[in-house]
């Protein structure tokens, strides 16, 4: 539990709930004038436990006001809101003798209310309480100055250091991942590609081809979601998983980074060209738009990329005040909705920009060079930090403000 009238070190801590909950930037709020501040952070699958864990630390309803209480749920690294979440806040706000709408979820989807309506009936509509909130370009912004950056393009160019078109960094096994490799499988791509499921340079206790065991079973259902790729996928299914290569021989991973996710093999980073972003979702974009790491790898380490993730996600990149490759990639493929139709655009594109010279330096070389340098100078300057923090402010001074017009007079 965290209250508001604790001191908060913002520097020493990277924990979203402390940004979020430091007082400069309370202080850039408008009508913040709840007392009690409880927070909690929250991974949907174990939202009843830690609630429970919550209720047994707020004291009892004799010593707080609970007219005067606010609850923030930390959902920030998450996008897919999930039935539990409204059974949660509903025994949450029961427990407390407080409106649902006094319990704000942060979650990093932008679409999260629309989302969660869908699964809800009119009269619960008004009870839902949501902010924007973003650990993963947190984090990373607080990483940026300490990370090792990789080659430029056009020094890799110049010098013919590029090895391979493309880099293609997966953690967890999903339909549309194992899509991918089962399409650059059988055309021949893979060689060159760096391409993993796992490194085998990841945190310690990470077991090298813990994937592999997963690639069947999901590739069944990549099987019935893209049935475009259905015969590169059943030639995959056929092969002892164990005798993939699904790993990245590199031992220049990011040694600084404690968590999987910040894991990134620099060599292998620093030969290819192209980064192809699988991302963690990827459907027909109604109830989700949101990116996470996975993203946010090649904007940092100054490389052009392609996402397999949620439909026009790069028009909210660049509203965010990136650039994208609009030029020398074909970036048509982001407004289709349809999620098979719009993997297969971009494996389309996949395969056009495999003919593309790499270690020639051109015109589109240096174009892509200047992309790269604003996306890595908007990381390093605080500018998206900045950004991201203004969004939080904006959207729970409105989630607030809606909360304390629900409390009776």
């Amino acid at each position: 539990m965290i209250k508001i009238t604790e001191e908060v070190n913002v520097g020493k801590l990277r924990k979203f709930g402390k940004v979020l909950l430091s007082k400069s930037n309370i202080e850039r709020m408008k009508n913040f004038d709840f007392n009690d501040i409880f927070y909690q952070e929250i991974y949907p699958k174990h939202l009843m436990e830690k609630i429970d864990q919550l209720l047994s630390v707020i004291p009892s309803r004799e010593m707080y006001n609970p007219s005067n209480t606010i609850v923030l749920l930390d959902m920030s690294s998450e996008g897919k809101p999930r039935k539990v979440c409204r059974q949660g806040i509903n025994k949450l706000a029961y427990a407390l003798n407080i409106n649902p709408n006094q319990i704000i979820v942060i979650n990093q989807n932008v679409r999260y209310l629309q989302s969660i309506w869908r699964s809800i009936s009119e009269r619960h509509k008004n009870s839902l309480n949501w902010a924007f909130g973003d650990r993963f370009s947190l984090e990373i912004c607080s990483q940026s100055q300490n990370i090792h950056h990789v080659t430029s393009i056009e020094d890799s160019a110049r010098k013919g250091s590029f090895c391979r078109h493309f880099i293609c960094l997966n953690n967890a096994v999903r339909p549309h991942r194992v899509a991918i490799y089962a399409y650059m499988r059988k055309s021949g791509l893979l060689s060159d590609s760096y391409f993993s499921f796992r490194s085998k340079n990841l945190a310690k206790g990470i077991q090298p081809n813990s994937s592999c065991s997963n690639i069947k079973r999901v590739g069944q259902k990549a099987s019935v979601a893209y049935p475009s790729l259905k015969e590169s996928i059943d030639e995959l299914l056929v092969q002892d998983p164990n005798e993939l290569d699904l790993t990245i021989d590199d031992t220049s991973t990011v040694t600084h980074a404690k968590e999987l996710i910040w894991n990134v093999p620099l060599h292998a980073m620093s030969k290819s060209l192209f980064s192809i972003v699988t991302e963690t979702t990827m459907s027909d974009g109604n109830r989700m738009l949101r990116f996470t790491e996975k993203t946010l790898k090649p904007l940092l380490f100054g490389r052009p990329f392609l996402v397999a993730g949620e439909p026009n996600l790069l028009p909210y990149l660049r509203a965010l005040g990136f650039k994208t490759f609009e030029g020398v990639i074909d970036e048509t493929y982001d407004s289709i909705k349809n999620p098979a139709a719009r993997l297969t655009s971009i494996l389309e594109e996949i395969s056009r920009l495999s003919n593309v010279p790499i270690n020639e330096p051109n015109s589109s070389t240096k174009f892509l060079q200047q992309i790269c340098e604003h996306n890595q100078r908007h990381i390093l300057s605080g500018a998206f930090e900045n950004q991201i923090l203004t969004l939080l402010r904006e959207t729970l001074s409105a989630a607030l403000a809606r909360a304390r017009r629900s409390i009776p007079s």
